[in-house]
C-alpha cells in the first residue's frame, strides 16, 4: 500500500471541514464540542454569530424598523445565543467569542439608541430604540429624551 504526500492528506481534511469551520476558531468549536449543549452546536454559535454580523451591516434606518421581525426578533435573539456561549464557556473560548461579537455590538450601539422606557434587568441588546414603542410612534419628547440619555444632544428632526 502507497503513501500518501502530506500535502495531499492537508488537501483532503481542509475539503472535510464544515462551513462553520471558516467562521469559528479550532480552539471555540472544540470548547463547544466539548460542552456538549444541544443548544450550543458550533454550526449554532457560527450562525447566531452571522445574523448578528447581517443585522450590524444594515443601516440606522432598518435597524429602526419596528416592523422588521429580523430587527425585532431574529438579530436580539441569536445575541441572546451568542451570550449564553460566553457564560458557559471556558476563560479562553469566551474571551475568543466576545471578541469576535464585541464589532457587530460597537455597530449596532452606534447605530442605535438606548430605550428609555425598556426594562432595565434585560440585555442592552434588548433596550434598543426603534421609531416605534409598544406600537406607537414616539412622541417628540420620549424622543429628546432618549437622544439625552445617550449623550446626543437633541434629534435633528
Amino acid at each position: 500500500m502507497s503513501r500518501k504526500a502530506p500535502a495531499a492528506v492537508r488537501r483532503e481534511q481542509i475539503r472535510d471541514h464544515p462551513t462553520w469551520s471558516k467562521t469559528l476558531p479550532r480552539v471555540l468549536a472544540t470548547d463547544l464540542e466539548r460542552i456538549g449543549r444541544a443548544d450550543l452546536r458550533p454550526e449554532q454559535i457560527a450562525g447566531a454569530l452571522a445574523e448578528w454580523r447581517r443585522m450590524a451591516r444594515r443601516s440606522r434606518r432598518e435597524l429602526s424598523n419596528a416592523s422588521d421581525d429580523d430587527v425585532q426578533h431574529s438579530g436580539p435573539l441569536a445575541r441572546d445565543v451568542l451570550d449564553t456561549a460566553v457564560r458557559v464557556l471556558p476563560r479562553r473560548s469566551s474571551r475568543t467569542l466576545r471578541a469576535l461579537v464585541r464589532s457587530p455590538d460597537e455597530a449596532i450601539a452606534a447605530k442605535t439608541l438606548p430605550d428609555p422606557f425598556a426594562d432595565p434587568a434585560r440585555p442592552w441588546w434588548h433596550r434598543r430604540l426603534t421609531d416605534l414603542y409598544h406600537g406607537r410612534p414616539l412622541t417628540r419628547r420620549e424622543r429628546e429624551r432618549a437622544y439625552r440619555q445617550a449623550g446626543l444632544g437633541s434629534p435633528a428632526s
